[in-house]
């Protein structure tokens, strides 16, 4: 188990440069983002990027899931290459289709947005963008399938490096405005697309699977539902923030939403990435339950210890990024769309149990039961408590969805859960962020301190309460000689690296 672990880490690594190159370009842009855009004109990049994620979540039909599934399925593995040209066909065709359709109603988009047709040019941009996205999907997830992190990581970086360079070039030189971004991103897409040419040629044989599509298809139905549920449940409290609010609500929504979100883009999406592959390679294997049991406690603490720091160090953060005054009250935020984060992750990885089982019909029912709880909740909660209000709806909703999938998920395929240690977790974290709360008020170096405090004191508060076992102790001692030994992290990585050559 521990070589699979180490094995984990040296892949999130890899990983994790590639998976949040993309993203993590729009945190390096914050700055200049708040340097050059009112607080309104951010709220207006908050609309059109949920609108994104709604067209990309919607037409997506979530083909790349059942493309996961069906690599590793003993029936297919002779149709890999004629699977994969299937998928980004089916792909290429949506892409086509839906921008002929929604060019010519880019008017009437902006105006169900913002009220008047002057983001209709920025609308054609966006939904562009959005498309290729979309496509760019099918070979990310075949390099993910086929562990090529060496790639993966290079193709990303270089996608967020033209993505920002174009991003600067357009807002500071070309003096433009929001479509700058989207501009940048067209760009960076197609550029990604462009660099895995070669690589997709080689993984494609020029067949359509009809067989296996309509079975994806049935596969990836009550996803495409699910699907449909979680975009809106993930992008409705902005435009509903609109709605009881002013656009300068949901700018500061928006960047407390971007800000905590960095726990996904550095940390959740480079270890999901490489342990999906690992999950659904270990089905069959006799020690699975255990393997994911553990899996499960060793995310969860990973992910907690950065919880933490995001939540204590927020109002720090928020100003270290925003370049105005008018941005610093985002951090208010972030402390409840932190915790809804690591809510997800163990939602995430309470989901196996329906993954391996197939029962993705339950998985749909749970998400369309949530999504609709979600947006009643923030239709509640925003008109009384505004951005903290709809930071609460996607917290409780996160709640509610790790409650169901982990009950539904353990009566389609038991695995012994170390639940007492994820409650220990996680209360003993929430309960440290009050002082934190306290000291806010006060001087930078006493909140500095105070704070730092509380992230020390964190893993002693879980060894007093029993968290670790003795057998955990000793492993984690002899993982952490034979992991500092010198050169050993950078001979995984190359190694990895090679692979994807």
């Amino acid at each position: 188990m521990l070589a699979d672990l180490r094995k984990i880490v040296s892949q999130s690594v890899v990983y994790g440069f590639g998976t949040m190159a993309p993203k993590l370009a729009g945190l390096i842009l914050i700055p200049l983002y708040t340097k050059h855009f009112p607080l309104r004109e951010f709220g207006i990049i908050g609309l059109l990027d949920s609108t994104a994620q709604i067209i990309i979540g919607i037409l997506g039909l979530a083909l790349y899931q059942g493309f996961f599934r069906w690599y590793f399925d003993k029936e297919a593995v002779a149709k890999r290459k004629s699977l994969f040209f299937t998928l980004l066909a089916v792909h290429l065709v949506i892409a086509i289709v839906s921008i002929l359709i929604i060019w010519p109603l880019s008017g009437q988009i902006s105006i169900i947005l913002f009220g008047h047709n002057g983001y209709s040019y920025v609308v054609k941009v966006m939904a562009a963008a959005s498309l290729v996205q979309m496509v760019v999907i099918m070979p990310s997830t075949l390099l993910r399938v086929q562990e090529k992190a060496g790639i993966y990581t290079v193709s990303n970086l270089l996608q967020m490096a033209v993505m920002v360079l174009f991003t600067v070039y357009f807002i500071v030189w070309g003096k433009q405005g929001v479509e700058a971004i989207y501009h940048a991103q067209l760009i960076g897409l197609v550029i990604y697309l462009l660099l895995l040419t070669k690589y997709m040629w080689k993984n494609i044989t020029w067949n359509i699977e009809w067989k296996l599509l309509w079975e994806i298809m049935q596969f990836c139905m009550p996803l495409v539902i699910s699907s449909i549920a979680v975009v809106l449940l993930n992008q409705a409290d902005r435009f509903i923030i609109q709605h009881f609010g002013h656009l300068a609500d949901v700018g500061l929504y928006t960047l407390g939403f971007r800000l905590s979100n960095t726990l996904n883009i550095l940390l959740v999406a480079s270890i999901s990435f490489a342990i999906q592959p690992m999950i659904f390679k270990k089905m069959d294997d006799p020690d699975n339950k255990r393997f994911y049991s553990k899996l499960m406690t060793y995310f969860v603490l990973v992910v907690m210890f950065f919880v933490l720091g995001m939540t204590l160090f927020g109002k720090e953060i928020v100003k270290i990024f925003a370049k105005r005054p008018e941005y610093f009250e985002a951090y208010k935020v972030i402390p409840l769309l932190s915790f809804a984060i690591l809510m997800n992750v163990m939602k995430d990885m309470a989901l196996i149990g329906l993954q391996i089982t197939k029962k993705t019909k339950v998985i749909a029912g749970v998400i369309v039961i949530v999504s609709i709880v979600g947006i009643l909740l923030n239709f509640i909660l925003v008109p009384l408590l505004h951005n903290q209000g709809a930071a609460l709806s996607r917290f409780l909703s996160s709640a509610l969805f790790l409650v169901l999938i982990y009950f539904y998920a353990q009566k389609a395929y038991q695995i012994p859960y170390e639940v007492n240690k994820l409650f220990m977790m996680v209360i003993v974290g929430a309960i440290l962020y009050l002082p934190a709360e306290w000291v806010n008020e006060y001087s930078l170096l006493i909140r500095l301190t105070v704070k730092t405090g509380l992230i020390l004191i964190y893993p002693f508060l879980l060894y007093l309460f029993g968290f670790f076992e003795e057998v955990e102790i000793r492993s984690l001692k002899g993982a952490w000689l034979k992991w500092k030994q010198p050169g050993a992290l950078f001979q995984n990585l190359k190694r990895i690296s090679k692979q994807g050559e």
